[in-house]
């Protein structure tokens, strides 16, 4: 007996909202760490931030608009001090008014 499964687009697994990628989760000091964060198009996306630690200095920001299509925004992080850290990519959307955040995150050791 023959059993057939078929998915529809509306089948499929929705894309996230936002993805970070580190091109490395370890490395030795002093080293970057090389960041891509990917944003599917989407009319309410209006702000993307990767963030890596408390100062001003420590994160990167871009604003985004309703014609703003698929993106890769990529951020190199110099000079983190040795030990675990996480990175944080969030995505900001504003939808008449009412705000919806996501975000995605990667831990990095720095030995």
């Amino acid at each position: 007996m023959a059993f057939v499964v078929f998915l529809g687009a509306e089948q499929l697994p929705a894309s996230k909202p936002i993805q970070l990628h580190l091109k490395t989760n370890a490395c030795r000091a002093p080293c970057v760490v090389a960041t891509t964060v990917t944003v599917p198009h989407h009319a309410d996306n209006r702000h993307v931030a990767v963030v890596w630690g408390y100062a001003d200095a420590d994160s990167r920001t871009w604003d985004l608009d309703a014609g703003t299509r698929e993106s890769e925004f990529t951020v190199e992080i110099a000079d983190l001090p040795k030990g675990e850290h996480t990175i944080y990519a969030v995505l900001l959307r504003d939808h008449d008014g009412t705000q919806e955040t996501f975000e995605d995150s990667k831990r990095v050791s720095v030995q």
